[in-house]
């Protein structure tokens, strides 16, 4: 089951568009979606039923999370993950912001309701779910994204869905419902072949 960074919000079910045309064409994904919370803090629903974990407090306590923590966080969960017989496979890592684009075998549950029955679910909760949350929806990281997401839709949806003659917008807004509309229907069109190559 592919997993990716959750982003909160108006848009969280469609979880950023990095490359949004692969994320329509790959397998289910599990993603986060809730209310919007200063950068590094839990959101209130996730510190009323849960207590931050030992291993994350350090670094959430600040009211940031830097790229280095955010890392350092990935790769304390990935560490206790192999410790326990399992295991993560990163699929990318965005060159700009560093997000880390991963897959695992099972459900991770969420922050509120974690699961602890593989080595993967527990030691996310244990080393990285709330680091990631807060990380990945930073303004920074949101604001690149989108800027992201708005050159690929110009670059690739925008000309697809002009030539099988729907109207695209050049001006529409990453994360708004309509670009969500327009993303997926470029993604159909993609796996039915019918995108002119870049």
């Amino acid at each position: 089951m592919v997993i990716r960074p959750k982003r909160q919000g108006a848009s969280g079910n469609l979880r950023r568009y990095l490359a949004v045309s692969l994320l329509a064409l790959s397998a289910p994904s599990i993603v986060g979606c809730g209310g919007s919370k200063p950068v590094g803090q839990p959101s209130a629903t996730q510190s009323a039923d849960r207590d931050i974990p030992a291993d994350q407090r350090p670094i959430l306590t600040d009211g940031q999370v830097t790229l280095a923590e955010y890392q350092a966080a990935f790769a304390s969960w990935e560490k206790c993950v192999q410790d326990g017989g399992g295991h993560i496979r990163v699929d990318s890592r965005d060159p700009i912001t560093g997000v880390i684009l991963f897959s695992v075998g099972g459900r991770l549950g969420t922050a509120t309701q974690p699961r602890n029955d593989s080595p993967e679910a527990r030691c996310y909760h244990q080393y990285f779910d709330l680091v990631e949350d807060a990380y990945t929806n930073s303004p920074a990281v949101l604001q690149e994204e989108d800027s992201q997401a708005m050159e690929n839709y110009l670059s690739h949806d925008r000309p697809c869905l002009i030539a099988n003659g729907i109207d695209a917008p050049r001006d529409v807004a990453p994360g708004s419902a309509q670009f969500g509309q327009l993303i997926s229907r470029s993604a159909e069109l993609s796996k039915l072949g019918k995108c002119p190559s870049p």
